[in-house]
């Protein structure tokens, strides 16, 4: 009886597909002096670098405060563009498009040269204040939608100086009069955008990105504006979750109501405690990296991760160790699970 072997060929597909993988990090600004980025920053690059070799991510979130503490005080030729951005984020792995938001601290200095840095760099995607785009789920049928916003033009132009001292009623900072000018049209133009973005979404995931959180339990705080005006339009369209970064710290706060909250803002300094954790909604923080956790973590990112069946966040110390990772989300019409 003549043998003949069988020769079974294996298809070895890419890490990618099924899935779509995408990393955050907000606050990683670096300082304005020599060496122009931290110790937090570097060691966050390299962590980095490594998530986004083993998980095949194919863009970086960027929340705000690129750029430590006055923002760019330049055009779009400045040299904070190299020295706390691109010598830093080095990694062949972080050579895909960063899309980007200004933070308080970026309004400080110039905005629009940020903004015009995009077209100097092929990774920096800054096109607009606040902006949108769609990605494909490799290997289904399915999509998901990231809407940044801009939370210093949502907040409105300062309120005029009162002669007495009266408590803060929100959390958030305004622009100094040396940033850019944000009127009240600007502001409402901008709320219009973005539930006019919201209510046209189709995507199967969707989620929006903003520098102040909306609840946070560390140093700042909720930010009052945000849980009043954009807590019910991310509720009312069904958005998967909101990322922010603002305070120095990370959290995964859930309150069953649907959106998830996801704040990441240790880029460049880790960790502000969490003194705001009884003024966030009861029962919805479900995990912190903070002053009183971290530990000997010096700084944090987080990775995103889609599949036609759920999406996950994972939250990493500096180093890219994994210190949480969140329940499945499922997508928004959960029909679509079959992808």
């Amino acid at each position: 009886m003549l043998l003949i072997p069988l020769l079974w060929s294996a298809v070895v597909l890419p890490l990618s597909h099924g899935q779509l993988s995408f990393l955050a990090i907000g606050d990683w600004g670096g300082g304005e002096h020599p060496p122009y980025h931290s110790k937090s920053s570097m060691a966050c690059a390299n962590g980095m670098g490594r998530v986004a070799r083993d998980l095949d991510t194919k863009f970086v979130v960027s929340l705000g405060d690129n750029f430590y503490y006055h923002g760019i005080p330049g055009d779009a030729s400045h040299w904070r563009f190299k020295a706390t951005f691109e010598d830093v984020f080095t990694a062949e792995s972080l050579q895909t498009p960063w899309y980007v938001i200004a933070g308080n601290h970026d309004h400080v200095g110039n905005v629009t040269a940020q903004i015009g840095y995009s077209l100097k760099s092929q990774r920096w995607t800054f096109p607009h204040l606040y902006h949108t785009w769609t990605e494909a789920i490799p290997g289904t049928s399915m999509t998901l939608q990231v809407i940044l916003i801009d939370t210093q033009v949502l907040a409105g132009p300062p309120a005029p100086p009162r002669r007495k001292k009266r408590r803060k009623k929100h959390h958030h900072q305004h622009p100094s009069p040396a940033s850019s000018v944000i009127t009240a049209s600007a502001t409402a133009e901008h709320w219009r955008w973005l539930e006019q973005q919201l209510a046209q979404s189709t995507a199967d995931y969707l989620w929006v990105g903003g520098h102040y959180p909306v609840w946070s339990a560390c140093s700042h705080g909720p930010t009052d504006f945000l849980v009043k005006d954009l807590r019910p339009l991310l509720e009312r369209y069904l958005v998967t979750g909101y990322m922010s970064g603002h305070d120095h710290c990370q959290q995964y706060l859930d309150e069953q109501r649907g959106p998830r909250y996801i704040v990441t803002g240790a880029g460049n300094m880790c960790c502000y405690q969490t003194s705001h954790r009884h003024a966030v909604a009861p029962g919805a923080l479900k995990w912190h990296q903070s002053a009183e956790t971290a530990r000997k973590a010096i700084g944090g990112f987080a990775s995103f991760t889609a599949t036609n069946r759920s999406m996950s966040a994972t939250f990493y110390d500096h180093s890219g160790r994994v210190i949480y990772a969140s329940p499945p989300m499922p997508p928004r019409n959960a029909s679509a699970s079959g992808g």
